[in-house]
């Protein structure tokens, strides 16, 4: 059987859109792991940034972390994190995430957060 060129590559391009938007829907309904680093005693949460996740259906607060039982437990239910735990490194080696927010508003620590996150594969 011969194929003509025009024919064959309609055919390959019309496979190749197929594939990319199957791809695409793929990672549309993908759903990124998110945590949060707080301190109550070091400045808590800067600008309810725990809350920066609740508006994005493909983002789930899978832990909080703070080393204040009382603000760990009201922050969690006001972003509705998952998980909490006391400590926040703890918590990046269990949960995976693949965002993390950062919100003492000391920058004392910062350093030290953003290192963390990035060894436990976050991305921002």
């Amino acid at each position: 059987m011969k194929v003509e060129r025009r024919a064959f590559l309609s055919a390959a391009g019309a496979g190749a859109l197929l594939a990319a938007a199957r791809k695409t829907r793929a990672a549309e309904k993908r759903k990124y792991k998110a945590c949060v680093i707080g301190d109550t005693d070091a400045g808590g949460y800067g600008h309810n940034l725990h809350m920066v996740w609740g508006a994005r259906e493909d983002v789930a607060v899978t832990g909080l972390a703070d080393p204040h039982a009382e603000a760990r437990a009201s922050r969690a239910r006001q972003c509705g994190a998952e998980r909490t735990y006391a400590d926040y490194r703890e918590m990046l080696a269990k949960e995976r995430p693949d965002l993390v927010v950062i919100g003492p508003r000391s920058t004392v620590r910062h350093k030290e957060y953003v290192l963390a996150a990035a060894a436990a594969g976050a991305h921002g």
